[in-house]
């Protein structure tokens, strides 16, 4: 996926068609299976039940969450300790909440760190060393202190862990696992992001299918994030990319058309224009025909939404 700025709306996180960083009850398809998906205004809400976990769950499920999934998948939380050892623990099995939490709350804020080293790579490249680019260095630095020892497949474990709460029928983990990428972690530095390594086909097929069923369950923002995974374009120089095989910039429009509809009207002037902006990117580029499609589509997928 391409990255690109970010900003937040309300409660709504925004995502260009890129990495999104911070950027919701029942049974989903299970994540060891990819599974084709259908776009909401095409298929009737699945059935949501009770699900059995992994081994995920060997500590007390059904305990209140300390801190909400959208929160420690943002990466905004700083670890109280180096993240290898809440991992350590987590691998030798201690998997009850509070130590879930802090893995995905640690990984997260490595993954983070790890793009704000590559920001500061690609700044002092452009300007060499400045006064920004001092400071973010020193930033970079102490970030990895808490980030040192860690492998690609520790930060699959991220992807593990909000598996299982959204299994369990936490929504905002199934937007989560979306925005914590393929294999945990977005960037190179993972690994082969492609459709060609089967399981990040895999997570796509997961992925997609938890943003359709937290927007089913209200969580209006994961429109915008399908609305973005429609809109990726395939590339010649990036063949097979995740959601590539997804291209249909009609659905993206309609996507975030639905999005832009439902946000509601309460808002300031900046945020209407950012709305308004976001919205005229998503037509960008296609014909009368398309966006005429595209509302029509929009409509159903809010028809879907409002139980009509």
């Amino acid at each position: 996926m391409k990255i690109n700025a970010f900003f937040i709306i309300g409660a709504i996180l925004i995502v260009g068609g890129g990495i999104a960083l911070v950027r919701w009850q029942g049974n989903v398809l299970p994540a060891s299976k990819y599974a084709e998906t259908t776009p909401l205004g095409k298929t009737s809400q699945k059935n949501l039940g009770n699900s059995s976990s992994s081994d995920l769950n060997s500590g007390d499920k059904n305990a209140p969450p300390s801190v909400s999934a959208k929160l420690l998948a943002s990466g905004l939380k700083t670890p109280v300790r180096p993240v290898w050892q809440g991992v350590v623990e987590y691998r030798q099995g201690k998997k009850d909440r509070p130590i879930q939490e802090e893995v995905v709350a640690g990984l997260s804020f490595c993954a983070s760190a790890d793009l704000n080293r590559e920001a500061a790579v690609a700044e002092k490249s452009r300007s060499g060393v400045t006064a920004q680019t001092a400071a973010l260095d020193s930033k970079v630095h102490a970030q990895s202190q808490m980030c040192a020892r860690l492998s690609d497949a520790d930060y699959e474990l991220r992807s593990e862990i909000l598996s299982g709460w959204a299994k369990d029928g936490d929504l905002e983990a199934m937007v989560a696992f979306y925005t914590a990428g393929p294999l945990g972690k977005w960037g190179t530095s993972t690994g082969p992001q492609t459709l060609e390594h089967p399981r990040v086909k895999e997570w796509q097929g997961q992925a997609v299918s938890w943003l359709n069923v937290a927007a089913q369950q209200g969580q209006i923002g994961a429109l915008l994030l399908l609305s973005d995974v429609y809109g990726n374009k395939p590339v010649p120089e990036r063949p097979n990319a995740v959601f590539s095989d997804l291209y249909d910039p009609t659905l993206s429009y309609a996507y975030a058309h639905a999005w832009h509809y439902l946000a509601g009207r309460d808002e300031s002037k900046r945020q209407a224009l950012l709305k308004s902006n976001f919205l005229n990117g998503a037509e960008s580029g296609l014909s009368e025909e398309q966006r005429k499609l595209g509302r029509a589509e929009s409509k159903k997928i809010i028809e879907s939404l409002n139980g009509k």
